[in-house]
């Protein structure tokens, strides 16, 4: 499975099951033709048997309401401070294959920073890969136009904890790829390979064009770099 994906994060937003579960209805409907990995989705299940005995056929905000509500029989108008919680995974038989989407869209409590939504990427080795910024583009203005968020990146975990003490509460993160909402601003010294360029709404600023790894102590220095400067040219860091 490979270790990028690509998030969205926005802050409180209060919306009823019925409208997170269209948003992600949504979203599948947009990934589908992008890659043969993205064709397929299951609910996820203690094991891949369990999870292959419940395809998700129809992406419709119907079917996918269950997967989101916190109670069996839980209305399509009802509340919940603390947001819905769910996803989906696409049945592939090697971990090179193997994606997944995931979300927590409606929660408006103090405590939660984020909403978010997450679609990891097939490994590069696969396929058809799309680990190009090219072909990240399409789930990224998947991810933009269903669930609308405030900020966007091409990432993961290990690259984003590596630069951890620079994170400023309530605030993004830059990643290999970061998306932000708002106008397009000029930034020096990110590289001849570097792109900033205007992309759905916002600002789309990538930094190279093959995958970042977290084990590569230069592209965790890079991001870093790019962190600093991007938040001198007054993007929202």
């Amino acid at each position: 499975m490979s270790n990028l994906k690509v998030i969205g994060r926005w802050g409180p937003r209060q919306e009823d099951l019925g409208a997170c579960a269209e948003r992600a209805a949504h979203l599948l409907r947009r990934l589908q033709p992008l890659h043969p990995a993205y064709a397929c989705w299951y609910e996820k299940g203690m094991s891949r048997s369990q999870a292959m005995e419940h395809p998700i056929e129809e992406f419709t905000g119907e079917r996918l309401r269950p997967l989101l509500a916190k109670r069996k029989g839980q209305g399509v108008d009802k509340l919940n401070p603390y947001g819905f919680t769910g996803g989906a995974w696409n049945g592939a038989t090697s971990d090179d294959e193997s994606v997944s989407f995931s979300s927590r869209a409606g929660a408006t409590g103090k405590r939660f920073i984020w909403n978010s939504v997450e679609v990891r990427l097939p490994d590069e080795c696969v396929s058809e890969p799309i680990t190009t910024p090219d072909g990240i583009k399409p789930v990224l203005a998947a991810v933009i136009a269903a669930y609308e968020p405030d900020w966007g990146a091409v990432t993961n975990l290990l690259l984003s904890d590596a630069n951890h003490d620079l994170r400023l509460k309530q605030k993004g993160y830059p990643g290999w790829m970061t998306w932000l909402r708002g106008p397009v601003l000029p930034v020096d010294g990110l590289g001849d390979d570097a792109t900033v360029e205007p992309f759905e709404g916002g600002a789309l600023i990538t930094l190279g064009q093959r995958p970042m790894h977290h084990d590569n102590p230069e592209d965790i220095a890079r991001i870093r770099d790019a962190w600093l400067k991007l938040r001198e040219a007054g993007y929202p860091l």
